[in-house]
């Protein structure tokens, strides 16, 4: 499988591939009639096997008969390559990858290869719908960048259909790495043959900015609104780093079943520059594939892929760091039987100085190590094992060699041989005891942390306990102050009402008395009023008995006219007599 044409990767100035990329495709997996299982072809096995360094997979999948591999020849450079067919039956069975990957540049300079790989179409008419989870979660778990190509708009009908992506986020297992980690592939959205303007609230948005959009939950409590709502969580949750991309439609209605015969002169304008961008966003964020710290190449790649396909055959869930400890498992093994066997064949065992044997040990195992360290993969426990398993029979051999060899001295040399044996002995059990202090020492001061953060915890529980207590007691203090405050004020206010009243009291009483002289007054100059009338009566009274007494000595005729005074005085007396008599 020879590498395609360069393109840089981010941060390095990207270069258009200066031709087509050569190659031609090479079914990759598919599913087999006869005894419905999942394998994988050979000779897709053994391009792949070729490609021996950092490998990235750039993975377009979707509905059947929507451009896929169409989209696939595009990036390629080419009009023909993967499948088109211009009717509505599918032309992409199984999994498919191009027999030359592309080599790309990153920023600092070193290559790597990008595979390009089309999947069968999902949700066709002759499948089920556990047949696309599985081609949908393959192509998924095998990329590093997965495209879903969509014709038309994204809407409610478009999530709908990307509802197995909540199936496969409940059932693709990555145990201690989650979906949303370094598994997780880039993810594009492209939009094909779109011809309206994106806008939200009168503004002209992104095509990012529309797909974050139509992610956003709804607020549909019904059932078809939970699981529409379950759908755009597994999409957020399963690819945290998305992207979306529109392409207008390549060319005129007639020529559409004609795409693969095209030259790229005879495509649309719009649709080149949308492909140009496209392209270079591809080319930008396709890096090489990681699986649990571990840079896929080729052969890795492989046997992952076998690993997926055998859990599919046994009716497994493929599961991501199981599949990957698999891979780990044969690779490490195989790097041990390389460097075993090379040890081997170089060691010098027939020597017959110690010294010389010793050396020879020691080089051979470095050149041994070195072959190991080459082949095998990952930095998990098969490697640690089969290293530690290397290390193990190497000195098996060496201390056969040795024993051989010292078989052969003198009594002095194998007492000698004994105590470097023994002190070897010890110094590696002194190493094991003081391994195993500083592991004691270490899990002391670990639960010393732990203690430490424990009375920590309960001296801000203490202290947020005491300082509610305090806050309390300072609400209680302010309650009674403001109690003692009510009171007192209570107090003065009853005490200005007595004050008051009693003001009050004196002031009515200093009125009555007032009252009181007031009508002594009257009383009194009542009492002068009679006193003056009983006077003027008396007066009055004393005038007419003179004047009766008069009356009687003198002559009628003389005293004529004092009589007539004395009658009209008789009569004014009179009168106060009856105005006396009724004023009581």
């Amino acid at each position: 499988m020879a590498p395609g044409p360069y393109h840089a990767a981010p941060g390095a100035s990207r270069q258009e591939p200066p031709q087509a990329a050569t190659g031609h495709a090479i079914r990759l997996a598919y599913r087999d009639e006869e005894s419905g299982e999942f394998k994988m072809d050979p000779a897709a096995v053994v391009a792949l096997k070729q490609v021996r360094g950092p490998i990235g997979v750039v993975v377009v999948c979707g509905r059947a008969r929507q451009g896929k591999s169409f989209l696939l020849n595009q990036l390629l450079g080419r009009s023909s390559g993967f499948k088109v067919g211009p009717t509505q039956k599918p032309c992409t069975k199984g999994l498919w990858i191009w027999s030359s990957p592309i080599r790309v540049r990153a920023a600092d300079g070193s290559p790597y290869d990008l595979l390009m790989l089309d999947t069968e179409g999902i949700d066709a008419c002759d499948q089920t719908g556990t047949y696309s989870m599985q081609i949908f979660s393959l192509a998924v778990l095998l990329s590093s960048l997965f495209v879903y190509n969509q014709m038309g708009g994204i809407d409610e009908s478009s999530i709908d259909q990307l509802s197995m992506v909540t199936e496969m986020a409940k059932h693709i297992q990555v145990h201690t790495q989650s979906a949303s980690g370094a598994a997780s592939p880039t993810f594009f959205w492209v939009i094909r043959d779109s011809y309206l303007s994106l806008k939200e609230n009168g503004r002209t948005i992104s095509p990012g900015e529309h797909l974050e959009s139509i992610l956003q939950l709804t607020e549909d409590i019904s059932e078809a609104g939970r699981v529409k709502n379950q759908t755009r969580e597994a999409i957020r949750w399963l690819f945290p780093d998305r992207y979306c991309y529109t392409l207008s439609r390549p060319a005129d209605e007639e020529l559409l079943e004609q795409l693969d015969q095209l030259p790229a002169d005879r495509l649309k304008e719009k649709f080149r520059e949308g492909m140009n961008a496209l392209s270079a966003a591809v080319f930008a964020h396709a890096l090489p594939k990681r699986v649990d710290g571990s840079v896929m190449t080729g052969p890795l790649l492989a046997a992952l892929a076998q690993k997926y396909l055998d859990a599919l055959n046994h009716g497994a869930v493929p599961t991501i760091l199981d599949s990957w400890q698999s891979v780990e498992e044969t690779e490490c093994c195989k790097a041990y039987e390389m460097a075993l066997n090379t040890f081997r064949g170089e060691f010098d065992a027939r020597t017959s100085n110690k010294t010389k044997l010793t050396v020879s040990y020691e080089a051979v195992l470095q050149a041994a190590m070195a072959v190991y360290q080459e082949q095998a993969v990952g930095e998990g426990h098969a490697k640690v094992k089969y290293e530690g398993k290397l290390k193990l029979e190497m000195g098996k051999i060496f201390e056969a060699a040795k024993a051989a060899l010292e078989s052969q001295c003198s009594l002095r040399q194998e007492r000698l041989a004994r105590e470097e044996e023994t002190q070897r002995a010890e110094r590696e059990r002194e190493a094991r005891e003081a391994a195993e202090k500083n592991a004691r020492i270490a899990g002391e001061r670990v639960r010393e942390e732990v203690a430490g953060r424990q009375k920590e915890r309960e001296a801000r529980e203490t202290a947020e306990r005491n300082a509610r207590i305090a806050g309390e007691r300072v609400r209680e203090e302010t309650a009674g102050r403001q109690k003692e405050k009510d009171e007192a004020a209570e107090r003065e206010r009853k005490m200005q009402e007595i004050v008051l009243k009693e003001r009050w009291e004196r002031e009515r009483e200093r009125e009555r008395e007032r009252e009181r002289e007031k009508e002594g007054e009257r009383e009194r100059e009542r009492e002068r009023e009679r006193e003056r009338e009983a006077n003027t009566i008396g007066a009055i009274t004393g005038q007419v008995f003179g004047v009766i007494t008069l009356g009687a000595t003198a002559a009628a005729g003389v005293l004529a006219a004092p009589a007539v005074l004395t009658a009209a005085a008789v009569g004014t007396a009179a009168g106060l007599v009856a105005k006396k008599i009724a004023h009581g």
